[in-house]
């Protein structure tokens, strides 16, 4: 059991070393803790183990899910990180240019009828 789970873990790992989208990450995710993942296959055949081997055989799954966690978390971090970079980096912003004007606004229809009738009385 421990070699299976060890294959698991080591197999996984291997394939988020070539991960390049967080896409591609959460596939591998949903096929090793998904719903019919490998590891609840596993989880599925502890009815098969002696029932004093259970306690010992379910905290080995859980630290191997703990593993494939922990390293998911990191690699999304990394994955989010670059591609903030590669946005910050095509969106740079050139604080030397100078500003836009501000739009100049409309007169008040009130200002333009008290005008109108300045200039016929006045």
């Amino acid at each position: 059991m421990k070699e299976k789970l060890d294959s698991i873990v080591s197999k996984t790992l291997e394939k988020m070393q070539n991960v390049k989208t967080t896409e591609a990450l959460n596939e591998i995710r949903v096929s090793v803790l998904g719903k019919k993942g490998e590891l609840k296959e596993v989880m599925k055949g502890m009815k098969d183990v002696a029932p004093e081997d259970r306690p010992k055989v379910g905290q080995m799954v859980n630290e191997a899910r703990d593993r494939i966690e922990s390293k998911l978390a990191e690699m999304r971090q990394r994955l989010d990180q670059e591609k903030m970079e590669r946005q910050m980096e095509g969106e740079k912003i050139d604080v030397t240019l100078p500003a836009r004007k501000a739009d100049i606004g409309h007169r008040h229809p009130n200002t333009i009828a008290l005008e109108e009738m300045e200039r016929i009385f006045i």
